[in-house]
């Protein structure tokens, strides 16, 4: 036997790793306002020296009458929401009552919006087989909005959201149909491989994944006032907006108590690392605030009519074209203003109520300023074809948009 003869073994070895989520949990971009003082205090950490303060809203006692009533968002009932849509969703508008009513089809939902029950079980309820059961669901889950609503799983959920928004064939479907097994274990490589395309494609599917709702039905929770952070003002004609610092949390000092000076503290050692983790925190905070007026900046010049009264509907704005602008993703844009509120017009509202895609016949009307035009018109005694003469539009387009408003068709439609 040689004795210099190679032989190859493998060796444990430790390797530090970054983990994106120690990173995600000091991004204070996407934690709502109510939670704020509590995150920022968190990063914090134990500081002798310096404490974060809610604001007034927070800290005291709210009297209920004082409040604008804008401000406290109406109800989010489920049963309220889809009534209107379950009772007039294809297939199920035929049902006899009970069964074709909201009551009776939203008792089959959890919190997050998923069957809570088997189609066999709503099957013995209405008394028709299976097959006929599972009818009605895909029914409503083609029709009612938030797609998503009456998935048996979370992989249903987002299949149901990619196919109501013309993605079937992508390769975020390919995903959560073939390779889904790959994904929730996270074997990305093996992912890659399956699917027959590189990284790069695998992660921009991902990309579209994540900016997809897994809970559709837990937009509709407990009522709470809504403070805005954000306020819209009319300088010279111009809206301009600006940090409402009252609705702020604010970070205090103990350091007056100290027999020293302020320039003394900074060059004693031992209190090096309390004022570098104060200043990592109060940078993580000033980029929050720094992304949300510059989406707000970019808002008062798109919608500069909207917000000085010369229009009743927003312009086209969408979440890809202010990234494009703000040089970030679509994903970040939509997630940081999910849960701010601005105020605009003497009111409080969400931000998000200033976007609206465009209309593949008329990128110039947002979809919101369209369905305006509808309502308006069919009021008129307008049918579905003379209001797509007036505004240029297929006779199809505003069909549709009225029965989702679920406006009635006029007598001579």
């Amino acid at each position: 036997m040689n004795d210099h003869q190679l032989i190859q073994r493998q060796k444990l070895k430790i390797k530090n790793r970054l983990d994106p989520k120690v990173l995600l949990g000091s991004n204070l971009l996407f934690v709502p306002l109510e939670e704020l003082t509590e995150e920022c205090s968190n990063i914090l950490g134990d500081n002798p020296f310096f404490h974060f303060v809610p604001p007034g809203w927070q800290s005291s006692a709210v009297d209920i009458d004082t409040l604008d009533s804008d401000s406290i968002p109406a109800p989010k009932n489920i049963e309220e929401h889809l009534s209107l849509q379950i009772a007039t969703c294809p297939n199920v508008d035929d049902l006899p009552p009970p069964y074709s009513s909201a009551e009776f089809w939203c008792s089959f939902l959890n919190d997050k919006g998923y069957l809570n029950t088997s189609a066999e079980s709503i099957a013995q309820r209405i008394g028709v087989c299976s097959d006929k059961a599972l009818e009605y669901i895909k029914s409503l889950q083609g029709y009612v909005d938030p797609p998503g609503l009456f998935a048996s799983d979370l992989r249903e959920c987002l299949l149901i959201q990619l196919e109501r928004g013309g993605l079937k064939e992508s390769l975020s479907w390919s995903i959560l149909t073939d390779g889904y097994e790959h994904l929730t274990e996270g074997r990305l490589s093996d992912l890659s491989r399956k699917m027959c395309c590189d990284k790069r494609a695998i992660e921009e599917a991902l990309d579209m994944i994540r900016k997809l709702d897994p809970s559709p039905g837990s937009n509709f929770s407990t009522v709470s006032a809504a403070c805005p952070e954000i306020e819209f003002v009319i300088r010279n004609g111009t809206p301009v907006p600006k940090l409402l610092r009252e609705n702020l949390p604010s970070i205090k000092s103990n350091l007056g108590e100290m027999p020293m000076t302020l320039n003394e503290l900074l060059e004693e050692k031992w209190i090096s690392p309390l004022w570098s983790k104060t200043k990592f925190t109060l940078i993580r905070l000033g980029m929050r605030y720094r992304t949300l007026l510059r989406i707000a900046i970019l808002i008062s010049e798109i919608q500069s009519d909207f917000l000085k009264g010369e229009k009743d509907t927003v312009s086209p704005l969408t979440y890809g074209y202010a990234a494009r602008r703000l040089e970030l993703s679509a994903s970040t844009v939509c997630r940081s203003i999910g849960n701010t509120w601005c105020r605009a017009f003497n009111r409080t509202i969400r931000m998000k109520t200033f976007f609206s895609r465009g209309l593949s016949s008329r990128p110039d009307i947002s979809v919101k300023e369209l369905r305006s035009m509808i309502i308006d018109l069919n009021k008129k005694g307008k049918n579905d074809r003379m209001i797509g003469d007036i505004i240029s539009m297929p006779t199809r387009t505003v069909a549709w948009h009225r029965k989702k408003m679920g406006l009635p068709r006029a007598a001579n439609s």
